[in-house]
């Protein structure tokens, strides 16, 4: 061990990768209640990792509510613009996601929604539970290998709507759309 230069470093241990970052723990006891509407987790579905095409998903905690648009490219400035444009009109007060570099720019995404964006920890996907189990009803469309390069934004929007009108047992057979409705908020769709 003597031929090593420096201090060693623990396994595992390495530094962020995006920066400023406001970890789960921090969100509000509101949030974890699902108490409101505009709580979202967010994530991305990729294809082939030769493909730098993807689906960004948004779902809302309450309500399980769907935002999903295709980004040609997997990067922050693509993704803040999707989801702004996503998100027009509806309430966001917070963002969950994962630690995806499409979500360096996250910054300037709170500042657009006038919401706060939280990290969930890494490789603990059951801290967005709601989005996983979407992203997986999203499979049934788009099977793992899928290159979303050959997709449309029709073709997103088009499951997108789907689901949305998909009754959900989690929300006694009422789908997510009905569930929006009730709570008096007007969508676009």
């Amino acid at each position: 061990e003597g031929y090593l230069r420096g201090p060693r470093k623990r396994a595992g241990a390495r530094s962020p990768r995006i920066h400023g970052r406001v970890m789960i723990d921090e969100r509000p006891e509101i949030v974890e209640s699902r108490a409101r509407v505009g709580d979202w987790e967010s994530d991305t579905v990729r294809g082939p990792m030769v493909s730098k095409a993807c689906v960004a998903t948004h779902v809302d905690r309450k309500s399980y509510y769907l935002v999903a648009r295709l980004l040609r490219e997997r990067n922050g400035r693509e993704m803040n613009r999707e989801t702004v444009e996503g998100m027009t009109g509806l309430p966001v007060h917070t963002v969950t996601v994962d630690n995806g570099m499409e979500f360096a720019s996250f910054k300037k995404l709170e500042a657009a929604l006038d919401a706060k964006v939280y990290f969930a920890h890494e490789k603990c996907p059951w801290e967005r539970a709601r989005n996983e189990h979407t992203n997986r009803l999203l499979r049934q469309f788009w099977p793992r290998g899928t290159d979303f390069a050959d997709l449309h934004p029709a073709d997103v929007r088009r499951v997108e709507i789907l689901l949305n009108n998909r009754p959900r047992k989690a929300l006694g057979y009422q789908t997510p759309k009905e569930v929006m409705q009730q709570l008096n908020v007007a969508l676009v769709n």
